[in-house]
């Protein structure tokens, strides 16, 4: 693995025993039923982020990173839809 690589999702790729190069291109597929086992995703809106930032919160530093990490799980209680990985 590059470490050097800036996307998340090709650490995602290989962690998961795929490999995709520096431009993107998927030269080895992850293990998909793996990836649909262990992860999930929710999405928050601006609205949402800048709510939870301006939550007193003890021992989270307030970035729009962390507010996305921190109010995510918290979300996925709500009537938003978890979305699955994508088939190739």
């Amino acid at each position: 693995m590059n470490v050097g690589h800036p996307s998340n999702l090709a650490r995602l790729v290989d962690a998961y025993g795929g490999w995709m190069t520096e431009t993107g291109e998927l030269k080895k597929a992850p293990d998909m039923e793996a990836m649909r086992r262990d992860l999930y995703s929710v999405s928050i809106s601006d609205e949402e982020t800048r709510a939870t930032i301006k939550k007193p919160m003890k021992s989270i530093a307030s970035s729009s990173s962390r507010t996305v990490r921190w109010a995510g799980p918290a979300s996925s209680t709500s009537s938003r839809t978890t979305r699955k990985a994508k088939t190739s």
